[in-house]
């Protein structure tokens, strides 16, 4: 187009010194008013191919029109017709920086500045053009001087600013550049943009955090009760209410361009409302290590030591868990999450001693067990631990939907034989938001555990025919074998910015060919959580 007109420019007939003045004026007017088109028609009319003034009215047109390389071939034109012409170069970087061409437009910039220009358009596009290279903290001190000495670079400049500052990290000024754009440019593409990455900040990992949730439970089987068990003495019924509470805390405490760390601190609490027994205390701590591989990938060292105890007073587990992370933002194809995590468990509760059939005090019309059996030794689950695998959550298009799925191998070696197994996870999620401001999530997983042994347990119906005839009941025939299926649906709506409440469904069902692990559990329950961050 630009050529088109240059072409007619050159073949219209030239119009005389006066009305050269008055089409130029006119031109000036129309672009003034925002009608390039028809300031172009009367650059073409006016015939004045020598005129530097209209070339480069005629490549400020072509840029609003978002006609960039045409922009360019004016703009060239009228610096060769007039080099010391005011805001040429300027014109003519903004129009190769739009195309695409950077380096031309670091060149007019600098042309520009040689020649002693000074504008808030200026340090705008020396901004855009910093943070092109990845100069963010250059790149946000231009685009602040920009909002500074002229609003009418806003609400460009603000925007990228605030991303300039989050790309640093400083998530105090990039948080106030963006809220200025969504205060002062309301309902706009821009607004609407710095909403979406105040969000994204907002999702990374705080540098502090205090997160303190208060709920109440229906558990249908408090205490896991296996298909065709008997409940233990002292225990009335499987299902009960409790009160729950937990939180958790952390500081970052290193901070550097590639290198972050901190230390956090998690406690976990219940109170059953008649079944005080399993009652369960459970704080905790650790650290984090964070290495920024490249602006898409980092990773990620986590230790944590968990120590529990149950009924108020009997020490239950002591657990070290350490974790190494990779994690990869594709885009807008999602991110990955590859992890190995290692665990260390001591367990202290009370394992079961079933009598050896012959030894004193043996009533195999009770329950009694065959001769080389030692259960008490079976059963003690200390031991090692292992799981890896990886995660890959997609953000969608629609209502906020982020869809997650994953897979992850499990091990565990236990001193004693029951516990030793490897494991197949698959899970998947959607979360995704409703109407009234409801965030809602469903989870759901499988997982396959194959056993290394048979259970010391019997099945139901070779511990009755071992009491009928009054005998050491017969092991399993075959190793046990688990499949797991747990679903949790969620839904969650915030009352302010740190306060929100939420219910929650859970449903596990283990399937197990050994009759003790055989059960189902639903948990229905509703909470209260106060969530404060930097």
């Amino acid at each position: 187009m630009a050529a088109a007109l240059s072409l007619a420019a050159l073949a219209a007939p030239r119009a005389s010194a006066d009305d050269l003045s008055v089409l130029r004026a006119r031109a000036e007017s129309l672009a003034a008013s925002g009608r390039c088109e028809e300031a172009l028609e009367v650059v073409a009319k006016a015939g004045a191919p020598d005129d530097a003034k209209l070339a480069l009215l005629a490549g400020q047109c072509q840029i609003r029109l978002k006609r960039y390389a045409e922009a360019e071939s004016s703009l060239e034109h009228a610096r060769t017709l007039d080099p010391n012409l005011p805001n040429v170069d300027l014109s003519l970087g903004i129009a190769r920086y739009h195309a695409g061409d950077f380096e031309g437009a670091r060149e007019a910039f600098a042309a520009a500045r040689a020649k002693g220009e000074k504008s808030a358009e200026l340090d705008l596009y020396d901004g855009l053009l910093l943070l092109q290279r990845a100069d963010a903290r250059d790149a946000a001190t231009a685009l602040d001087r920009a909002r500074v000495s002229d609003s009418g670079v806003e609400p460009v400049a603000s925007f990228y600013s605030g991303l300039a500052w989050s790309s640093l990290d400083d998530r105090s000024h990039a948080r106030e550049a963006l809220q200025r754009v969504i205060d002062e440019a309301p309902g706009t593409p821009w607004a609407e943009a710095a909403q979406r990455a105040l969000k994204d900040i907002d999702n990374r990992n705080p540098r502090k955090w205090l997160r303190m949730s208060v709920g109440a439970e229906y558990d249908t089987n408090v205490a896991l009760l296996g298909y065709g068990v008997v409940l233990p003495q002292g225990i009335s019924h499987q299902g009960d209410v409790r009160a729950v509470w937990w939180a958790d805390a952390g500081a970052e405490i290193l901070h550097t361009e590639t290198w972050s760390g901190g230390v956090r601190a998690h406690y976990y609490g219940n109170a059953q409302g008649t079944l005080h027994q399993f009652n369960e205390e459970y704080p905790g701590g650790g650290f984090w290590l964070d290495h920024k591989v490249d602006n898409s990938t980092s990773l990620r060292l986590e230790y944590d030591y968990g120590y529990a105890w149950v009924g108020g007073a009997d020490p239950y587990l002591s657990g070290n868990t350490t974790t190494l992370s990779l994690i990869h933002d594709w885009g807008d194809v999602g991110t990955t999450v590859v992890s190995t995590e290692a665990v260390w468990n001591n367990y202290f509760f009370q394992r079961i001693e079933i009598p050896i059939q012959g030894s004193p005090g043996a009533n195999c019309m009770v329950e009694c067990a065959p001769v080389g059996l030692n259960t008490h030794s079976a059963l003690d689950a200390d031991g090692f631990g292992a799981t890896t695998g990886f995660d890959h959550a997609v953000p969608l298009s629609w209502n906020g939907t982020i869809v997650n799925a994953g897979y992850r191998y499990q091990y565990y070696n236990s001193e004693g034989s029951e516990w030793r197994f490897t494991g197949h996870e698959l899970h998947l999620g959607v979360h995704t938001n409703l109407p009234l401001d409801v965030r809602l999530y469903v989870v759901g997983s499988y997982t396959y555990r194959p056993f290394e042994n048979p259970s010391v347990f019997p099945n139901s119906s070779q511990l009755r025919l071992a009491q009928i005839e009054n005998t050491a009941y017969q092991q399993n025939g075959f190793n046990r074998r688990d499949n797991a299926y747990e679903v949790e649906v969620g839904l969650e709506r915030k009352i302010t910015d740190s306060l929100s409440v939420s219910v929650r469904y859970n449903y596990l069902d283990n399937d197990s060919n050994t009759d003790v692990y055989r059960f189902t559990r639903q948990i229905v329950g509703g909470y209260l959580t106060l969530y404060l961050h930097d």
